[in-house]
């Protein structure tokens, strides 16, 4: 099963948020993957991908702007795109 995971927040909203994804990791099963969706942080804030893949709890990950006006539609393409060309089966938060 491939599985997107919509991440909020930055590296403490990452820590507490592991045994969450261990616990997809295991229902996603060997051939599955996990992949995030994350938004970019303003400044140089780590992104949870950057924490999360040396684990190996994750298989790759999409980043998008902060949403305004101007992203709005360009957001909505680029997550469209993703579910697209990953296959993903489900959507958690």
């Amino acid at each position: 099963m491939r599985i997107l995971v919509f991440q909020l927040g930055a590296l403490g909203d990452t820590i507490v948020s592991v045994p969450g994804f261990r616990a997809l990791r295991r229902h996603a099963g060997p051939g599955g993957s996990l992949h995030v969706l994350q938004q970019r942080l303003p400044g140089h804030r780590p992104l949870p991908s950057t924490m999360l893949e040396p684990t190996g709890l994750i298989q790759g990950a999409t980043t998008y702007e902060p949403v305004t006006r101007k992203t709005l539609v360009e957001n909505f393409l680029l997550i469209r795109r993703t579910l697209r060309e990953h296959k993903i089966d489900a959507v958690a938060t």
